[in-house]
């Protein structure tokens, strides 16, 4: 008994792991076929909902704004409108996952914002966070892992509904909660990574030697992203003499 919960616990960590990387879906365009066909259509079929939902806010906000009280609509049906479009995705979709968009739209944020791109920088800024936004970010992350893990344990309880019934119902429970909390963790993820990255890009330009005074600009955010992002190979061979 005690190998097998051990066992069964190794599964679910594993599992877990599957079940984070299918909701980021960082890498879903090198799926095999039909499943990156599939998944493809249905991040289309998202784009096109979420630019509807968009449209829509849009209207709303300018008629928010309009200089007549009397033709300004309900702020009820801006936040609704806002919601509508939030529960598709932050920004334009770009991934078949809500969790994946919301992961992803920190790096569209900081590139159309300050021309930083993430995945290149976000190394650097990691080695000059100050440890108590490390320890923020890590606990965001570890939290992330234990509710895609849950996620893998729902659906670990669900082959026993065949042999009792009422596990069917845990694992619909388990199946949710974990759901509200890949979403919830995700998000505060996702804000610390933007959040640490825009606090610290001008630190991490000056401690690359990068001459600049004031607020993060788009031309520091371009400085910084081409100093850091490897150069192609030229094809040349280097000779050493001893």
């Amino acid at each position: 008994m005690l190998i097998g919960a051990a066992a069964v616990g190794l599964v679910a960590q594993a599992f877990g792991a599957f079940v984070e990387r299918l909701a980021l879906a960082a890498d879903w365009h090198t799926w095999p076929n039909p499943f990156r066909y599939l998944t493809a259509r249905w991040v289309t079929s998202r784009q096109r909902r979420w630019d509807t939902a968009h449209t829509n806010y849009r209207t709303q906000y300018e008629s928010a704004r309009s200089p007549d009280p009397s033709r300004r609509p309900s702020p009820i049906l801006l936040s609704i409108a806002a919601h509508q479009r939030t529960r598709i995705a932050v920004d334009r979709p770009e991934r078949p996952t809500w969790t994946g968009d919301r992961i992803h739209a920190a790096a569209i944020r900081l590139d159309r914002d300050h021309h930083l791109d993430l995945a290149t920088v976000w190394p650097y800024v990691w080695l000059i966070l100050p440890d108590s936004g490390r320890t923020e970010i890590t606990q965001a992350r570890t939290a992330l892992s234990r509710a895609a893990t849950l996620a893998a344990w729902a659906v670990l309880y669900t082959p026993l509904a065949l042999w009792w019934w009422p596990a069917a119902a845990l694992a619909a429970a388990t199946g949710l909660v974990a759901r509200h909390r890949i979403r919830t963790t995700t998000s505060a993820y996702a804000d610390l990574l933007e959040a640490a990255t825009r606090l610290h890009a001008v630190p991490l330009s000056q401690t690359l030697g990068i001459p600049h005074t004031g607020p993060l600009t788009d031309h520091l955010g371009d400085t910084v992203t081409s100093h850091l992002t490897p150069k192609p190979h030229d094809g040349g061979n280097r000779s050493s003499s001893s």
